[in-house]
């Protein structure tokens, strides 16, 4: 499985890292839970990726 950072994972998505952490922000917010490295910042998985995906064909 691969992890990616805040920035990498903007750059996947083709967002801006603030539009990614607004999105992170709303989903924590719904109990959804991203993990996390030892300077407390996001990791994103594929899987994350998908849900963000989604959420970005949906707005």
């Amino acid at each position: 499985m691969n992890a990616y950072s805040t920035k990498k994972a903007a750059e996947n998505l083709g967002i801006s890292t603030l539009t990614l952490r607004k999105w992170c922000l709303l989903l924590e917010k719904e109990k959804y839970i991203f993990d996390r490295n030892k300077n407390n910042n996001h990791i994103f998985y594929d899987t994350d990726l998908l849900a963000l995906r989604h959420i970005k064909k949906l707005i």
